[in-house]
């Protein structure tokens, strides 16, 4: 009874594990691509991430290039930004206990816009296939 029965479960597994998958697709808004660059005092980021965050959906995010550049899918409509951009520099002093050089985290921009509640930048991203949006901050 016990191998009938497995037989009998395991393709209801199988069905429910295809059904879950299928299932699973993507749901919510119309997402929309978007490139900019991201400068900061009228010079291109050279690295950092750049995050859109609307007020109906979740955040998107994006590395930024060498360049300054990033491109990512956003909600239509307002979105805060926030933008993290730290570089990794050793000063070439040990560290005391252990004597290992530790790379110490050097800001590229002010902290307030590490957060989109503080950022104080604000895109619209417009429904269409390709919106160009770049990001300047002071």
């Amino acid at each position: 009874m016990d191998a009938v029965a497995g037989r009998l479960c395991c393709p209801r597994v199988i069905c429910l594990v295809i059904v879950a998958a299928v299932g699973c697709g993507r749901s919510g808004p119309k997402m929309h691509q978007v490139q900019g660059t991201v400068s900061y005092q009228g010079k291109p980021l050279p690295l950092g991430l750049v995050t859109f965050v609307s007020n109906s959906y979740r955040p998107t995010s994006a590395l930024i290039d060498a360049n300054g550049r990033y491109e990512l899918e956003a909600i239509p409509g307002e979105n805060k930004i926030e933008v993290v951009a730290n570089a990794y520099v050793n000063d070439g002093k040990p560290d005391p206990p252990t004597g290992v050089r530790i790379a110490q985290i050097q800001p590229l921009i002010p902290a307030k816009y590490n957060h989109y509640h503080t950022s104080g930048v604000v895109v619209n991203v417009e429904a269409q296939p390709m919106n160009e949006i770049d990001i300047h901050l002071k």
